[in-house]
């Protein structure tokens, strides 16, 4: 198939390992954020989580509280790449982020998918920029089935 995608440049900024799922051993973005937490907040981390990937009671909470959640998780991934110190509003408190956005994201991908044959429509020269202290292994210069990839980090 010849898709006119009519992109001539692209930049993927820190690409999640969301390609294939699951994700092979190494590439758990929330395993590598744990091991870097000391062992009491490893403790909080997993109760957090716990609730974070609670898709059962989702439904309960309201915009608001789902993006507070998403800076909870935000500050703990913070706190794991020795970042400052994140604080998460009150409940009812203004937020500026999304809340259900990440959860869309979740639940359109599925738990088993591979989408790499797809990123061979992919035509057009690709930046890659990933972070020195990013949580997941550096993608070393390469997305599986993009051409004309340069990294930056």
């Amino acid at each position: 198939m010849n898709i006119d995608l009519r992109v001539e440049r692209l930049i993927l900024l820190a690409p999640a390992n969301a390609l294939v799922m699951p994700l092979p051993e190494g590439d758990d973005l929330f395993a590598n954020a744990r091991a870097q937490l000391s062992p009491d907040r490893q403790a909080e981390f997993d109760s957090f989580m716990a609730s974070y990937f609670d898709f059962g009671g989702l439904f309960a909470h309201d915009e608001n509280g789902l993006a507070r959640r998403n800076l909870r998780l935000a500050a703990f991934l913070l706190e794991a790449m020795g970042g400052p110190p994140l604080t998460v509003p009150e409940p009812g408190a203004p937020v500026d982020c999304g809340g259900w956005m990440p959860y869309a994201v979740y639940l359109s991908l599925g738990r088993h998918h591979d989408y790499t044959d797809a990123l061979a429509l992919i035509t057009a020269d690709t930046l890659v920029v990933h972070g020195v202290r990013d949580l997941l292994p550096q993608v070393g210069g390469e997305v599986p089935g993009v051409r004309g990839v340069e990294l930056l980090c």
